[in-house]
């Protein structure tokens, strides 16, 4: 298949990249309502190119058939919530509760046996969202199908995190709009932390994937080492750098913590699973550590390196937020005490108690921010949209049948990243494998405490960085004309 036949499409997919985390995140309804009529214009066109013998399915696509499906069970999930069950009586759609709030809540909002969805006009909503995921994903799978536009895509991707790391930074430093934490476009701090934790993931996978030359360098180049190393890929440490210092500009202390987290880990990951130690049949540890030591001194020199720059970058950008920021406090001062002001512990009781009597088949996706003031107490005068916790609200809002799919399609995405890290021998497609491990740790940690995958920049960028590792684990390399 020619790349001339659907290049307008990749730039057109490129172009959507830059687009979503420019108008406040597409956190607007009429900012997602545009994304979504990209991706199904991109995908329109395309199914007119297949039709017409112009394309053909790429194989990471084809490959890719288990989280597709975990994903079209998610959405299909989402559309019988949104449908009226006119023929099903209410108890055996919902859960018969205890609460008075609750029961006051079925006789105001929901009509007998119409809807599981306890707000059938945002599961519409929400329908929408995910079915525009789904296609991102798969336009991902399809469109991103050689090295090249591997290399393209990510290379972008860490463009717009630099950008938006350059544009929140300046924004506080000249107090644009009387701003106290870095932002940028993003309405919230904590969200631009959560992509451009994402970001600098991608940074250090292609770090990592420049380790290795397999061409030799042209004699203009400096020679092989740490300092030509270094003299290569400036570029790359200084979106590094960017990126490191604006999270800890954001105050955001899951940002942080999750981007060390997940390196960490991620770098444990990637001593078990080298390249060249084959899989054993029930190894124990002293022949693991055997089979590992070869790999383990330059993986702890390059880990040590990139890890040290991460930490001196944080914690540099801590202390010099209060000469930006006229006084604030730092980063550290606001780890140290802002637990004691959260209410976020308040809201997982009554998210809880929510739980309890939906948990099967959830209140409706989009429908948290209804239905939690008839579970609130008088301690919780102020709105909540979210629940701060995504695994908390997705699992209230699908329930364990929708829930349960949800996460395997995480869990599918990871492993295929591992295994992509451990099989393949270009540097390249380790690299990225590596980003996609380290990205969806860091996602899943921060996760656990705020509701990044409800806002479309942050979620898009996480169902690319999930479609990565099957492009990696299932592209070639094109052969090469005589």
């Amino acid at each position: 298949m020619s790349d001339n036949k659907d290049k307008i499409l990749f730039y057109g997919y490129l172009l959507l990249l830059i687009y979503i985390p420019l108008p406040l995140a597409s956190n607007r309804p009429w900012a997602w309502a545009v994304m979504e009529i990209w991706i199904f214009c991109l995908c329109i066109t395309w199914l007119v190119l297949f039709l017409r013998s112009d394309v053909r399915p790429s194989n990471s696509l084809l490959k890719a058939r288990i989280p597709i499906y975990l994903l079209c069970w998610v959405i299909l999930w989402i559309g019988i919530q949104t449908l009226p069950l006119q023929t099903l009586p209410l108890k055996t759609i919902t859960a018969e509760t205890n609460h008075q709030a609750s029961t006051e809540l079925l006789t105001s909002i929901i009509n007998p046996g119409a809807y599981i969805s306890l707000n059938p006009a945002a599961g519409k909503t929400a329908l929408l969202k995910s079915t525009a995921y789904l296609l991102l994903f798969m336009l991902t799978l399809q469109l991103v199908r050689s090295h090249h536009r591997l290399r393209t895509t990510m290379l972008l991707l860490i463009a717009a995190g630099s950008c938006q790391a350059i544009f929140a930074s300046l924004m506080l430093s000249t107090n644009f709009g009387s701003a106290t934490q870095a932002h940028g476009t993003f309405v919230n701090s904590n969200h631009l932390g959560a992509y451009l934790e994402m970001s600098a993931a991608l940074v250090v996978g292609l770090l990592l994937a420049n380790r290795i030359h397999p061409k030799p360098l042209p004699q203009t180049l400096p020679a092989s080492g740490l300092l030509g190393y270094l003299e290569l890929n400036t570029p790359l440490l200084i979106c590094l750098l960017l990126m490191s210092i604006t999270i800890a500009l954001t105050g955001s202390r899951m940002a942080i913590l999750a981007l060390l987290a997940s390196f960490f880990l991620t770098f444990l990951v990637a001593i078990l699973n080298a390249r060249t130690v084959k899989l054993l049949p029930a190894p124990t540890f002293a022949r693991l550590i055997y089979h590992k030591i070869k790999n383990f001194r330059k993986l702890l020199k390059v880990g040590i390196l990139v890890s040290t720059l991460c930490c001196a970058m944080i914690f540099l950008a801590g202390l010099f937020i209060t000469t930006v920021n006229n006084g604030s406090r730092s980063v550290l001062n606001k780890i140290a005490s802002g637990l004691a002001h959260e209410n976020r512990f308040d809201y997982y009781l009554y998210s809880l108690n929510m739980l309890s009597d939906y948990w099967l088949t959830g209140i409706g996706a989009g429908a948290f921010y209804g239905v939690f003031p008839h579970y609130r107490t008088q301690k919780i005068q102020e709105f909540i949209h979210h629940a701060h916790n995504d695994y908390l609200e997705f699992l209230v809002e699908l329930g364990l049948i929708g829930f349960l799919p949800l996460s395997l399609f995480v869990i599918s995405c990871f492993t295929a990243a591992i295994k992509a890290q451990h099989i393949r021998s270009s540097p390249l497609m380790r690299g990225v494998a590596y980003a996609c491990i380290m990205a969806i740790t860091a996602m899943l940690i921060h996760s656990a405490v705020d509701f990044n995958l409800q806002i479309p920049a942050n979620a898009s960028l996480f169902i690319i960085v999930c479609a990565l590792p099957w492009i990696c684990l299932h592209t070639e390399r094109a052969k090469k004309r005589n």
